[in-house]
C-alpha cells in the first residue's frame, strides 16, 4: 500500500508515497554519482527487500564554448568549414545564416568539424552554435562571421608597353590600370601566348612592375583578385613583346639567272630573313658592282615584303648590266650586313614579231574537246622562247579560261567544256618580251570555235495511223526537235525493222534512212529501192517496228526513240453470207438484217438500194462489228439489200455479199374491209339458231 523513498539505506531522510510504478524524488545537493533506495510496505506494516538505483547528477553545461571558420574573414563561394569545440559536449545545434540541412537548425550529434551551406547573396554572414551534454546541459550561442564575396573584381586593362612592342633593353616595364575591386594583381610572362611555359609570374598590389629577360618574344597578361579570393579573367587580348639586340641575317638574294630580263622596271627578290628578327628591307640598284657614290645608285627602304617591283615613279632601269644588292633591318633598328657579291642580271625590252599563219582542227564546230592549233613564227624572230596561248569564251578576250605557253607551234588542249571560244597566240624571247596578239582590239573578229557535245532531244516516233496498215507504204512521222539544238538541220536517222531489238540477221529486216535536211516524215517511195534490206522500195504484210534519233550538225547523236510497233496488212477479208429478209413480203418498218462472220473481218459495211445497182441507198452503214442490224426504218416498197467485210486495216472483201434473195418487200397497206352476209346460209337479221356451231359466211374485202 505504501513506499519509501531514500538517498540514504538507512532511510533516515525518506519520502513516503501511496503505491505507484512511478515517483517524483529529489536527490542529495551537489554533482556526481547519486545512489537512491526504495521499499515497499504492505497492509500489515510487513517491508519489502530493499532496492537500490544509481545515477549521477549533472548540472553544468559544457565549458570552453567555441566556433570559427576555418575560411577566415572572406570567402567567394558559399560552402564553408566550421571549427568547433566544446569540454562535455555530446550535440550541438548551428544556426544563423546557413541554409537547412540535416546538420543545421537541430540538435545533432557533437563534431570538432562541420561543413555548412552559406546563404545566398553577397554580405556579411552570422554563423552560432549551441553545445549541449548528456544531461542536456547547454553552452552558447557562439557566433562567427565571415563576409560572403561571390563577385571577382574587374578585368584589369593593359597600358603599356603596346602590343608587338619591340626593344633593345633586356628591362621591359609592364603597366596596367587599377580594377575595381581588386586587391592585388598576378602577372604571368610566358614564351607562347599558351603560357605552358611561364617565366615570370607573382602577384603584387601595384599596377606595375618590371621585368628582366634575355632575347626573345614574350607574351604577358594580368588579372585582379580580391580578399575573397575571387579572380578576374586574365587581360585580353594577350599583348607580346620582343627583346631584340642582335641584328638580322643578311638576306639572300634570289638571281635573275642567265635569261636577259624583259622589263625596264622588274621585281627583286630575297630570302625571308623575319626568323631572324628582319621586318623591312633596303634595296640599292647599280650599273657598278661595286655600288662606288659616284656612280648611280638607286636606293629603296623600308620595304616590308621579301620582293619589290619597281614602280611607275621609280626611274625605269635602261637596256643592259645592273647589280643589286638587299640587307634586312629588324623592329629594333639593327642592320645587317649587304652581301659581299651582289647579283647581276641584264635588261632586254625588245618585242618579237607576232605569230602568223593560224589555224585550227578538226574546226569550227565540233563535239571533240580536244582541239589542234597550229601557226608559224613572226617574220625575222631569231630569239623566240616560246609562245603563250589564250582561250577565250569572248572576242574580246575578257574572259581568259586557258592561258599556257608552249615551244612548238602546235597545241592541244583537252580541258575546254562545251560552249563558243575564241584562239590567239603571241611570242615570247628569253627575256620575257611579248610580242603582240595574232588578235588585238580593232583587228577582225579573232579565229573562233565552238565544241558542241550536247545531243539534241530524243525525237518522238509517232503511231503508224491506221494500225493495222492496209498499205504496204505507210506514212512514217516524228517529232521536230530544231528547238533543242541551235545548229540545224537537224539530222534524223530512222530504223525500220521486223524485230523490235533491230539487230540483223536470221531473218530479221533493219532498215536504215538517213535525212539530213531535217524532215520529220517519210513515205516509202513508189517502186524505188530505200535501202539494201528493202529492194522492192516497200513493206511486206507482217509486224514491223520503227524508231528514230537525231544528231546535229556538230555530230552529237540523241538516243533512239522508244521504238513504235504497227502491222502491214493488205490480205482481203472473206466475202460475207448474207441471210435473206425473213420474210419476203412484211409489214414491219424495220426488218432485222443479218450474215453469218466473215474470216479475217473486223467490222462490216451495210446497204439496202432502191434496186439491184444500188444508185438509190436507203440504208448505208459502215463499221458495224456485229453480224446482224436493225434496219433504220423503211417505207412501203421494194428493197435490195448487200453486206461487204472490213478488216482491222480497212481491208474490205473483194465483193459484196448478196442473199440467195437479193431483195425483200415492205407492204404497209392493210386489205379491204370484210362483210359478213350469212350465218348457216341465212340473211336474216337477227338469226336465231340452236346449233351450238353455226357457220359463218362473208365476201373478202
Amino acid at each position: 500500500l505504501w513506499m519509501e523513498i531514500a538517498n540514504d539505506v538507512a532511510f533516515s531522510d525518506k519520502d513516503v508515497f501511496a503505491y505507484n510504478v512511478a515517483a517524483t524524488h529529489t536527490l542529495l545537493t551537489g554533482d556526481g554519482p547519486k545512489t537512491v533506495y526504495a521499499r515497499f510496505i504492505d497492509d500489515a506494516g510487513n517491508y519489502s527487500a530493499i532496492a537500490a538505483v544509481s545515477t549521477t547528477l549533472d548540472t553544468s553545461g559544457p565549458s570552453g564554448a567555441a566556433l570559427a571558420i576555418a575560411e577566415g574573414a572572406y570567402t567567394a563561394g558559399r560552402g564553408v568549414n566550421l571549427e568547433l569545440s566544446a569540454v562535455g559536449a555530446t550535440e550541438m545545434w548551428v544556426d544563423g545564416d546557413v541554409e537547412d540541412t540535416i546538420y543545421t537548425k537541430q540538435w545533432v550529434s557533437y563534431a570538432t568539424n562541420l561543413g555548412v551551406t552559406l546563404s545566398t547573396g553577397d554580405a556579411t554572414k552570422g554563423v552560432t552554435v549551441v553545445y549541449r551534454d548528456e544531461a542536456d546541459n547547454e553552452a552558447g550561442p557562439v557566433t562567427a562571421t565571415i563576409v560572403l564575396d561571390g563577385t571577382p573584381p574587374d578585368v584589369p586593362q593593359v597600358s603599356g608597353p603596346a602590343d608587338h612592342f619591340e626593344t633593345t633593353s633586356t628591362q621591359v616595364p609592364l603597366a596596367w590600370i587599377a580594377a575595381n575591386g581588386a586587391d592585388q594583381y598576378a602577372l604571368q610572362v610566358a614564351i607562347s601566348d599558351a603560357f605552358t611555359t611561364v617565366l615570370v609570374q607573382g602577384t603584387t598590389t601595384r599596377t606595375g612592375q618590371t621585368v628582366e629577360l634575355s632575347d626573345g618574344r614574350y607574351y604577358w597578361r594580368v588579372r585582379a583578385q580580391d580578399h575573397a579570393g575571387n579572380q578576374s579573367a586574365w587581360s585580353s587580348p594577350v599583348r607580346w613583346f620582343k627583346i631584340d639586340t642582335t641584328p638580322p641575317n643578311t638576306p639572300q638574294l634570289t638571281p635573275f639567272g642567265s635569261a636577259p630580263i624583259g622589263q625596264a622596271r622588274p621585281s627583286f627578290g630575297w630570302s625571308d630573313e623575319s626568323a631572324s628578327g628582319a621586318v623591312s628591307y633596303d634595296l640599292q640598284i647599280s650599273q657598278d658592282a661595286g655600288f662606288p657614290a659616284t656612280a648611280t645608285v638607286y636606293v629603296h627602304s623600308g620595304i616590308a615584303q621579301t620582293s619589290y617591283q619597281l614602280q611607275n615613279s621609280d626611274p625605269a632601269l635602261g637596256d643592259g648590266g645592273w647589280y643589286f644588292r638587299v640587307r634586312a633591318v629588324d623592329q629594333a633598328g639593327n642592320q645587317s650586313g649587304y652581301q659581299r657579291e651582289p647579283s647581276g642580271f641584264t635588261v632586254d625590252t625588245a618585242a618579237p614579231a607576232k605569230p602568223v599563219g593560224l589555224g585550227i582542227s578538226p574546226g569550227q564546230l565540233t563535239n571533240k574537246n580536244t582541239i589542234k592549233l597550229t601557226w608559224s613564227d613572226g617574220p625575222g624572230n631569231t630569239d623566240t622562247a616560246g609562245f603563250q596561248v589564250q582561250v577565250s569564251e569572248t572576242m574580246d578576250f575578257a574572259a581568259q579560261i586557258v592561258i599556257n605557253k608552249t615551244t612548238s607551234d602546235v597545241f592541244y588542249d583537252t580541258t575546254l567544256s562545251e560552249g563558243v571560244y575564241y584562239l590567239r597566240v603571241r611570242a615570247y624571247d628569253a627575256a620575257g618580251n611579248y610580242s603582240h596578239w595574232t588578235w588585238e582590239p580593232g583587228d577582225p573578229a579573232p579565229l573562233g570555235f565552238e565544241i558542241d557535245n550536247s545531243s539534241p532531244n530524243v525525237p518522238t516516233a509517232f503511231a503508224v495511223v491506221p494500225n493495222p496498215s492496209n498499205t504496204l507504204k505507210p506514212p512514217l512521222h516524228w517529232s521536230d526537235e530544231r528547238s533543242s539544238d541551235s545548229h540545224s538541220p537537224l539530222i534524223y536517222i530512222v530504223n525500220v525493222s521486223t524485230s523490235s531489238d533491230f539487230v540483223p540477221g536470221n531473218g530479221v529486216t533493219v532498215c536504215v534512212l538517213v535525212f539530213n535536211n531535217g524532215a520529220t516524215s517519210y513515205t516509202f517511195a513508189n517502186g524505188e529501192p530505200t535501202c539494201a534490206a528493202l529492194p522492192l522500195g516497200h513493206l511486206e504484210d507482217g509486224d514491223w517496228y520503227f524508231r528514230v534519233r537525231s544528231k546535229d550538225q556538230a555530230g552529237n547523236p540523241s538516243e533512239f526513240s522508244a521504238p513504235v510497233s504497227f502491222t502491214v496488212d493488205t490480205v482481203r477479208p472473206d466475202v460475207p453470207s448474207v441471210f435473206d429478209v425473213s420474210p419476203y413480203r412484211s409489214k414491219y418498218r424495220q426488218p432485222t438484217l443479218s450474215w453469218r462472220p466473215a474470216a479475217g473481218a473486223q467490222t462490216y459495211h451495210v446497204q439496202v438500194g432502191d434496186g439491184p445497182g444500188f444508185f438509190g441507198l436507203y440504208l448505208d452503214q459502215d463499221r458495224i462489228s456485229d453480224t446482224s442490224l436493225v434496219s433504220n426504218p423503211l417505207g412501203e416498197g421494194h428493197y435490195y439489200l448487200r453486206v461487204k467485210a472490213v478488216d482491222a486495216a480497212g481491208n474490205e472483201s473483194a465483193d459484196w455479199g448478196i442473199p440467195l434473195t437479193p431483195d425483200f418487200i415492205i407492204d404497209l397497206s392493210p386489205p379491204g374491209k370484210a362483210t359478213v352476209l350469212q350465218v348457216n346460209g341465212s340473211n336474216d337479221v337477227p338469226y336465231y339458231t340452236k346449233d351450238m356451231t353455226p357457220a359463218f359466211s362473208w365476201n373478202a374485202g
